[in-house]
């Protein structure tokens, strides 16, 4: 009898798989390489992004890959993300959810957050020290990191890589929460080295780091208690200067306690090794291409002089310099992947696309699309000083994402890279190294994998560029 049960539940099972595929088969999908049976396509693992760059040749811009059973819609162009993401924003707004973010609790906050209500309140509390009148307020605030940061490089060249750490992250803690507590930046430490693991996109997990995220999960939520019940105790002090947790707090019908607690624990993650990843990446993109660095220098005496520091309000006056940052940004995102997941079943260009699909957008590939910028993997910053280029290529604008989901981090980063790269350009020489030998010693130019890329370690030589130098810098430091 058991058997007739058996062979029952089969036929119908295989009838169910048959409709399904039928279905599926009956609706065009996005054109896309042919997948292997059962197990769909493969693609090797590592710099996701340059892989998925080169099936663009093949199948355009937009294509879909199928893995195990599940769909992947990859946009290889600014074009068709703008269309989908920008055009559709009310149903392309969600994240995907890494299940290892999840298990450590971090998908509580404005990164991951799936709650159309809380991710708004999360946005507007963002606004609150991100707009651009707020903005104007903190150039002294980055002003004075930059300087301590010249000032750590003149006494330990070396150390350039976490001398670098110290200005986003300073600047986040500071400037957008008001806290300096190393309690708190030691918590930031150990939950962004979780983010930026590329074990974090994984389905499946040993059990020790299952274990692991559970722990991860007690900092997360520690580091949120912190900042919020630290800033409370200020106010209450009279010490509290304006942050974005105290403007919140004093808006209680605005935002909720999870609100301000979860938005607050991610605006360090959020940025900081961004920023971080682009000051690195200055560093060997000099050492490799010595002529840029020259141009940019002799702008910044024309138009600066050798009595001060650059400022932000100089960059209008500084195109070149300018545009070798943008050019770092376009050649070099420091994220080069990002991910949507649909909020309903979508019809797009005439093609389906279910709500399970996973959105794939490749920045990397955007920013050397060769139909935007000719000889996209050349480093040429000139390409920027054209005054009728089109706004729509630019860097920045795709850099930060499309749709309900653009970072608004944007205004901020900009100030904090340009015043950064412009004062080190002002200062110092940057050189190869050399080894035991005295040969040359040159960055490879390659990077690391991961969420968010770092160039791979490399050593360099930095050296006032005049005996001055040392003497402009003091007096930076003591006039902050």
């Amino acid at each position: 009898m058991w058997i007739e049960y058996l062979s029952v539940i089969f036929v119908v099972l295989l009838g169910l798989l048959y409709w399904n595929v039928a279905r599926r088969r009956s609706r065009p999908y996005f054109p896309g390489p042919p997948p292997l049976p059962i197990i769909g396509n493969i693609v090797p693992p590592g710099h996701l992004w340059k892989k998925l760059a080169i099936f663009s040749q093949q199948y355009g811009p937009m294509f879909s890959l199928r893995t195990f059973g599940k769909f992947m819609l990859v946009l290889n162009s600014a074009a068709t993300a703008r269309a989908l993401l920008d055009g559709k924003s009310a149903i392309y707004w969600t994240r995907p959810m890494p299940k290892l973010i999840e298990l450590a609790g971090m998908d509580r906050g404005v990164l991951f957050e799936s709650d159309p209500n809380r991710l708004r309140q999360s946005r507007k509390m963002l606004n609150l020290i991100l707009g651009p009148r707020q903005l104007e307020t903190y150039r002294i605030m980055i002003e004075k990191y930059v300087v301590q940061f010249l000032h750590n490089l003149l006494e330990s060249p070396e150390g350039f890589a976490e001398h670098a750490r110290s200005v986003p992250g300073g600047i986040a803690l500071e400037t957008l929460l008001s806290i300096t507590s190393p309690k708190l930046i030691d918590l930031v430490r150990t939950l962004l080295t979780l983010y930026l693991s590329s074990q974090i996109f994984r389905l499946f997990f040993p059990a020790w780091i299952q274990r692991e995220a559970f722990s991860w999960r007690d900092q997360y939520t520690d580091m949120a208690e912190h900042g919020y019940k630290f800033t409370q105790g200020e106010i209450v002090k009279g010490t509290m200067r304006p942050s974005m947790i105290s403007k919140a707090l004093e808006r209680p019908d605005e935002y909720s306690e999870y609100v301000i607690k979860y938005t607050s624990a991610q605006v360090y993650s959020g940025g900081a090794d961004t920023t971080v990843s682009s000051i690195l990446t200055f560093f060997s993109t000099m050492v490799l291409h010595p002529d840029v660095q020259r141009r940019a220098q002799a702008e910044i005496d024309q138009v600066v002089g050798s009595d001060r520091l650059p400022r932000y309000s100089d960059q209008s006056n500084l195109p070149y310099t300018n545009a070798v940052l943008t050019e770092i940004i376009r050649l070099f995102i420091p994220i080069p992947i990002i991910a949507r997941v649909p909020a309903q079943d979508d019809v797009h260009n005439g093609c389906y696309i279910s709500k399970d699909t996973l959105i794939v957008i490749n920045l990397w590939a955007m920013m050397r699309d060769e139909t935007v910028y000719p000889d996209p993997d050349a480093f040429k910053p000139e390409r920027w000083l054209s005054k009728d280029r089109d706004n729509k290529s630019d860097p920045w604008s795709i850099g930060f994402g499309f749709g309900r989901r653009i970072c608004p981090g944007r205004d901020l980063a900009e100030q904090i890279l340009f015043t950064t790269v412009a004062c080190i350009l002002a200062t110092f020489d940057i050189s190869p190294a050399t080894d035991e030998n005295g040969n040359v010693v040159t960055p490879s130019g390659e990077f690391t994998d991961g969420a968010i890329i770092f160039p791979l370690p490399f050593k360099c030589n930095i050296r006032p560029r005049s005996p001055r130098v040392r003497d402009i810098i003091a007096e930076a430091v003591n006039a902050y």
